[in-house]
């Protein structure tokens, strides 16, 4: 049986492929991806895998993506709604350095501004 999330859950459409189209690809990684874009500039290639090792859903659970950018640089980019720990700052490494991105989903309800 394919599960629909929660009664009330406001993030329950996040399951259902009609109304989110995929999973948390679409729903936090395209983020990350725009971060890469900043840093890296224009994809040149991407090759990606998509799958439901948890939960048996409309919509992946997990997904994988391995880029490589116009400038030469490479990045592997992995998300999940299946894993025990959220790992929610995409952390860059690079030959000179790294970069944490600690800023991400950082957000306020309305009521809380």
């Amino acid at each position: 049986m394919v599960q629909s999330g929660p009664a009330g859950d406001s993030r329950s459409w996040l399951l259902r492929k009609q109304l989110a189209v995929a999973g948390p690809m679409f729903d936090f990684g395209c983020h990350r991806i725009e971060v890469l874009l900043n840093i890296f500039g224009p994809i040149s290639e991407v090759k990606a895998l998509i799958a439901n090792t948890v939960f048996d859903r409309e919509v992946e659970d997990t997904a994988a993506a391995l880029f490589r950018f116009a400038g030469g640089a490479c990045a592997v980019l992995s998300v999940s709604h299946a894993a025990a720990e959220s790992e929610r700052y995409p952390n860059i490494f690079g030959s000179l350095g790294s970069i944490r991105v600690s800023i991400l989903n950082q957000w306020k309800a309305a009521s809380n501004r």
